[in-house]
């Protein structure tokens, strides 16, 4: 009787443990995509943590031996180099080709343009609940 009992005791248990963690799953499912529908909304925190956890580099972090920001970024070249190109001579100024070509060619299109004060007015109608950095250029004091 007791193996009995404790059998179904453990079956109860079963049942409402999968109970309790399906409406768990429901519960989160819809918190998710009701955040999303909203632009983020709470999980935005996180997710931008996330995004930005690997971009947090300190270059005068102990053991490192760089006492500049160039000395750091000579280091990541040379650790990197293994992994894609090779040494260039000049590479800094390569790499920072595309990014101005990307922005002469976006000042020379006059569409491409906002100023401020559209730009603010854009975000009062803006009718998302994040949160981020720019979160309070609409807002008038």
């Amino acid at each position: 009787m007791g193996n009995k009992l404790l059998s179904h005791a453990v079956d109860c248990y079963k049942h409402y443990l999968a109970k309790v963690s399906y409406a768990s799953v429901q519960g989160w499912q819809t918190f998710v995509k009701k955040q999303l529908a909203a632009g983020g909304g709470k999980l935005f925190a996180y997710i931008a943590k996330q995004d930005k956890a690997f971009l947090n580099v300190d270059w005068r972090s102990p053991g490192l031996v760089n006492n500049t920001p160039e000395q750091f970024l000579e280091g990541q070249i040379v650790a990197w180099s293994e992994f894609g190109a090779p040494m260039l001579v000049g590479g800094q100024e390569k790499v920072a080709v595309a990014p101005k070509a990307l922005r002469e060619f976006a000042k020379s299109d006059p569409t491409m343009f906002v100023d401020l004060d559209s730009f603010c007015k854009a975000l009062e109608t803006y009718n998302k609940e994040t949160h981020g950095a720019i979160s309070g250029l609409g807002q008038s004091s």
